[in-house]
């Protein structure tokens, strides 16, 4: 299913032309749009809330807050978890003088939810007679307006403090942080033309697996293209690889499951500081499985000033007995840093 809240700018009947200008989004209750458990898990739900200020822009911003969780995540099944849905939170440009205007702000303070479903039925082991399937995960997005180039008198901002969610669902294979369906899409995305803070956590890994391949992680976006990006140290953010945690013993079978890679994760903005810790890091594999996931990458750009790190940064590869996997790679302003 779908939960669509919109609001926009809108014209008087019979006042020649009259706007009356929207207001913003104000939200402070619970949504439930996951999908349903059973053989196979049902999809989560698309959330999407959306203003429209049209040609009468006055800062009009899209709060969540007061409550929770909003929740898009796939069902479970021992067949095939559901993929995780959409949660879009969007603040569009406004039109002037015959072009695109500022626009406002989007500001949550709630947990975001679009976890892939897991491959069992909850409280019940995985059925080695189905495939077990972890769902993918969906995408979670935060976005201000990007067409207009020219700063308004309002902010810009994309403002977060809440946990978000993304992960894929962990069965006898683990769900991808990310839809197929969707890979224009990152995992997760915050996206303020004027700047944006992260308090919360933000996660986008590899569901494990038991039996098979787990899930690759994802992709975390952070970008202010005129703005700053200011990650703080309570903001941490994972993209981790599955792990591959089978306790098959079978000779006759051998290792089967292999560990997910690490995803990447992009700070970009004309500043960047980041204080928290940021892991893109490969699963890791019990002594049964079949070998660990490589790390991921790590990117850090400042466009006009040079990008602040000050947290911990992690790429590493899985390990796989005493043979950890390849680490991946950070760059900070274009330069490789050693993981």
């Amino acid at each position: 299913g779908a939960v669509t809240i919109g609001t926009s700018t809108q014209g008087v009947p019979g006042t020649g032309g009259t706007t009356v200008a929207t207001g913003s989004v104000w939200l402070s209750a619970g949504i439930d749009a996951r999908g349903g458990s059973g053989a196979s898990g049902g999809l989560g739900g698309s959330v999407s809330l959306t203003l429209d200020p049209a040609s009468a822009p006055a800062g009009q911003e899209i709060v969540l807050f007061g409550f929770k969780t909003v929740d898009a995540s796939g069902g479970a099944g021992p067949s095939q978890g559901g993929a995780g849905g959409v949660i879009a939170l969007a603040n569009e440009a406004s039109f002037a003088n015959g072009g695109t205007a500022a626009g406002g702000s989007v500001v949550n303070a709630t947990d975001l939810v679009a976890s892939g479903g897991n491959g069992f039925l909850p409280g019940l082991p995985a059925d080695p007679t189905k495939p077990g399937t972890g769902g993918a995960g969906g995408s979670i997005t935060l976005d201000t307006q990007t067409k207009n180039a020219w700063p308004g008198i309002y902010p810009e901002q994309a403002i977060n403090s809440g946990t978000l969610t993304a992960n894929g669902g962990s069965g006898r294979s683990g769900g991808s942080a990310k839809l197929s369906t969707l890979q224009s899409l990152p995992a997760i995305r915050l996206s303020g033309r004027t700047g944006v803070t992260n308090a919360g956590t933000l996660a986008a890994s590899g569901g494990a697996a038991s039996d098979a391949l787990a899930g690759q992680g994802g992709s975390v976006v952070l970008s202010a293209d005129a703005g700053t990006v200011d990650n703080q140290v309570q903001g941490g953010i994972r993209a981790d690889g599955g792990g591959a945690v089978t306790t098959n013993t079978d000779p006759n079978i051998g290792p089967l499951n292999t560990a997910g890679d690490g995803g990447t994760v992009q700070l970009s903005g004309a500043s960047v500081k980041n204080a928290a810790t940021i892991s893109a890091a490969g699963g890791d594999a019990t002594d049964q499985a079949g070998s660990a996931g490589t790390g991921g990458a790590i990117q850090l750009t400042g466009s006009r000033s040079p990008a602040v790190n000050d947290g911990t940064l992690i790429v590493l590869g899985g390990t796989f007995k005493t043979d950890p996997r390849a680490n991946g790679t950070i760059l900070i302003d274009g330069v490789l840093v050693a993981p």
